[in-house]
Formats: C-alpha cells, sequence, structure tokens
C-alpha cells in the first residue's frame, strides 16, 4: 500500500528524478544551439540546467530527507495539514537554497558524489550573476546617483560554456550507464538463484522486485505519457516540456530527441533497454 504522505518514497523520487532530468537536457540542448538573443537568456540557462542536475541528483540520494513541505505548497493541497504526493511532486520541496548554500554537499560517497560536487560549483559560477539580473539593480546612494551594475560583467565572465556544462551531464549519465549494467548483472545473478530455490507461485513477485534505481531512471527517459484531458499527444516528458516552450517546433523536437539519444548513448547500452516497440526512440 502507497504512503502518499511519504516524499521520501523511493520510487516516486526516481520517478520526479527522471522527469527533472529531462527539463535539464532540454535547457541544455538550447543552451548548445547557441540561439539565445543575449547574455541574459544564457546566464538564467545555464543556472537552470545546472540547478535541474543539481536536483536530479540529490532525488537519487536517498539518505537525504525532504523535509517540510512550505506552507506555499500546502496551500494548494486538499488538506494543508496533509500534504500529498498526488498533489505535490518531491522535486517542488527542494529550493534553491540548498544548493547555493551547499547545505546538501551532495551524496555521501558512491558513484555520483563527484558529480554533484562538480554541478554545485557551477550553480556557484552562475547564481550571482542569476541574482544580479533579475532582484539587483544596485542603484546605491552615496552622495549622488551611482549606477553601479558594472560587477555584472566580472559574472557574466564566471559562466560557464554549454560544452562544460554538456561534459557533466554526460558524466552523470555514463555513470548511471555503468550502475545499471551493475544492477543488471546482479539482477541476473539473483534471478538464476531464484530460479533454483523459490517455489513457482512466488517467482513472479520475487523476480519482479528486483529493479533499482539506475535501469528505472534510464527506461523512464522513454516513457510516453498522457495528457488526461487528451489535448497533448501521449508523449515523453522531455517531448511534452519542449513542445511546449518552442510552440510545437518539429524539426527542434526531433533535434531534441537526437540530442537526449547521444547523450544516454542509446547505441550502445547492452543489454538494450526493454521498452515497448511502440516506443520508437526517434518519436519518443
Amino acid at each position: 500500500m502507497r504512503d502518499l504522505l511519504n516524499f521520501d518514497d523511493p520510487i516516486h523520487r526516481i520517478q520526479s528524478a527522471s522527469a527533472v532530468f529531462q527539463r535539464g537536457v532540454y535547457h541544455l540542448f538550447v543552451l548548445g544551439r547557441r540561439t539565445d538573443c543575449d547574455s541574459y537568456a544564457w546566464v538564467i540557462r545555464a543556472y537552470q540546467a545546472t540547478f535541474q542536475l543539481c536536483l536530479t541528483i540529490l532525488l537519487l540520494d536517498f539518505t537525504y530527507r525532504m523535509g517540510k513541505v512550505s506552507r506555499r505548497l500546502r496551500s494548494h493541497c486538499a488538506n494543508p495539514n496533509a500534504p500529498t504526493r498526488a498533489e505535490i511532486d518531491p522535486a517542488a520541496i527542494v529550493t534553491h537554497s540548498v544548493f547555493e548554500d551547499r547545505s546538501w554537499p551532495g551524496p555521501s560517497g558512491g558513484p555520483l558524489q563527484p558529480i554533484a560536487t562538480t554541478a554545485l560549483d557551477l550553480i556557484t559560477r552562475t547564481v550571482d550573476a542569476r541574482h544580479n539580473l533579475i532582484y539587483r539593480p544596485f542603484l546605491l546612494d552615496r552622495g549622488g546617483l551611482h549606477w553601479e551594475d558594472c560587477s555584472l560583467i566580472g559574472l557574466l565572465e564566471r559562466i560557464p560554456e554549454a560544452e562544460e556544462i554538456r561534459a557533466v551531464y554526460q558524466e552523470f549519465a555514463d555513470s548511471v550507464l555503468r550502475e545499471r549494467g551493475i544492477e543488471i548483472r546482479a539482477r541476473e545473478e539473483e534471478i538464476e538463484r531464484l530460479v533454483t530455490t523459490t517455489p513457482a507461485d512466488r517467482l513472479n513477485f520475487s523476480i519482479g522486485s528486483k529493479q533499482k534505481w539506475a535501469d528505472y531512471f534510464l527506461q523512464l527517459q522513454f516513457w510516453p505519457y498522457e495528457d488526461e484531458n487528451g489535448v497533448r499527444p501521449a508523449e515523453t516528458i522531455l517531448s511534452t516540456y519542449g513542445r511546449t516552450l518552442s510552440n510545437g517546433d518539429e524539426r527542434l523536437l526531433a533535434e531534441l530527441r537526437d540530442f537526449r539519444n547521444q547523450l544516454l548513448r542509446v547505441s550502445e547500452i547492452q543489454p538494450p533497454l526493454n521498452l515497448e516497440p511502440e516506443w520508437s526512440l526517434g518519436k519518443v
């Protein structure tokens, strides 16, 4: 039985991490296209791409506890005193300050720890420029009117290029692929053991419970989601997010899916992902 009050539920956190990662992939893709007209969009998108990667890793760090749901989020719930996962995505609980102040330093050990450290460093290099652009006009009262926004010039020099952000995304994707290989080998060994030791009436349940986070995370990258109202096409979160922000540019969406497939090294995955035939990698 699902406990919808538990925002640390590992299955939902993997699902949430998958959704967050797909949004980050979109922003990384647009950064690489270099179509933004000025540095404003570049700074905001670079911050968002790095934030989404940090959030993905945090959600996959199952030792991290999500904490309390803010009053603002609880106000959207049927019972503000008992918010549920049916109403709030676990990712929504995490605030930007968790990364900007490094109150979460990354997983303690494990393959994602060094990647988280690098991603947090990228946040540090982008956050001041982002805040400068959005919140701080720097009009100072020093015996006259002084427009001191020149600090932005130096801050812009610290913003990582798309290639640097992509390198961290690639490192993360490769780490997930390696972890998936370890999981599958361990699962195959466990299945072999179960087949020889488990009664037939319990075998299917036992085997089905052995899927781990990396394999599930990768499969979710290609999972088609249906629109409850039947207005939008059933497609991946990546495609839906890209469709929404690009006004349905089909050429861009095709390039976006190719970009994802290259990032995840889809053609090289062994054993191949267990996807349904209709989930054509070029279409979802």
